[in-house]
């Protein structure tokens, strides 16, 4: 039988089924390349056109979950203003949809933030941290998950999430763009539809590793045609990051890959407890030390971010974007 270039969910007198089928990678086109500017590189070797993995086509019937999944979702606040926000909508998610979940808080947080905390933690059953003001939102989400693995425990997914929020961007663009990327990065979560999918995806493909935002679906660290000449400058140190720490925990296999940008994104939980148990957070931490508050990109902690993609392509597995 021919195979389709996508996947989509067929109703069939009455019966729904899904057919999961290969999709053919597209490629960035020279047209779309044209429109950044070009910086002159001496001296290196870079990606020109890279493969986009494929994008399932999500219809609008709500897919049925055949297998129930053990979750753990982290959430990481800092933000007392969409602490309460956050915790409601997960309250609200229980009702439909069973889960652990640790919080983390910087420790010495201001007293509404973790007088919002308690107030919730008993509703959702919530397992509170406070964490140091280390690596931003990431360092918080290892140490917990760090919490969970020295405590025996073990999960199919996890889902990693954080009160988005960018003083600098609504400073500079005056617009509700953060509430829109905060929504954007977070829909694989709480639209039903959407985690319905993904969680099926999960269980269904065992090559896929990490599923979330395609609109926030990136490649790197490295760099390519489409570069502006200061992206291309930070991405030059955040490959010093991952040099550093490639020779650190001697990862002879690492090498630039799709990543979630914005961090909030499903990811199988084996992934982290394997390269825990192989290799440990510690030197993790200690290379963070540093990352202290708001730190800014090109810091360690921004390269992290494309570490958890590179973490799925070292099991030989995908990131993907619905």
């Amino acid at each position: 039988m021919k195979k389709s270039r996508f996947i989509k969910v067929v109703t069939t007198n009455s019966i729904q089924r899904t057919e999961i089928r290969s999709v053919k990678p597209t490629v960035i086109s020279p047209a779309r390349v044209a429109i950044y500017p070009k910086h002159h590189r001496t001296g290196t070797s870079y990606v020109s056109h890279f493969k986009v993995p494929p994008k399932p086509i999500l219809n609008i019937e709500n897919i049925d979950v055949a297998k129930e999944h053990s979750v753990l979702i982290v959430l990481h606040l800092f933000y007392a203003d969409l602490a309460q926000e956050y915790l409601a909508n997960l309250i609200s998610l229980k009702k439909v949809f069973d889960f652990e979940i640790i919080v983390t808080i910087v420790t010495n947080s201001e007293a509404h933030l973790c007088g919002i905390s308690s107030k919730y933690e008993n509703s959702l059953g919530a397992k509170v941290l406070f964490v140091p003001n280390i690596g931003k939102d990431i360092i918080p989400k290892l140490i917990a998950i760090e919490s969970q693995i020295k405590e025996g425990k073990s999960y199919d997914y996890v889902f990693l999430m954080h009160d988005k929020k960018s003083a600098q961007y609504i400073r500079e663009n005056k617009t509700h763009w953060m509430d829109r990327w905060k929504y954007d990065l977070t829909r694989v979560l709480f639209d039903n539809t959407k985690r319905n999918y993904a969680l099926h995806l999960l269980s269904s493909d065992v090559s896929i590793g990490s599923i979330g935002s395609a609109d926030h679906l990136h490649y790197g660290p490295g760099w390519h045609d489409a570069l502006s000449k200061k992206r291309y400058e930070n991405e030059l140190h955040l490959m010093k990051h991952q040099a550093n720490l490639k020779l650190s925990l001697s990862l002879s296999h690492i090498s630039p890959s799709w990543f979630i940008g914005g961090t909030m994104f499903w990811m199988r939980w084996d992934i982290l407890s394997e390269f825990y148990f192989r290799h440990g957070f510690d030197m993790i931490f200690t290379l963070a030390k540093n990352d202290v508050g708001d730190v800014r990109d090109p810091s360690f902690t921004h390269y992290l971010e494309r570490f958890f993609g590179q973490m799925v392509s070292m099991n030989n597995m995908k990131t993907v974007g619905l």
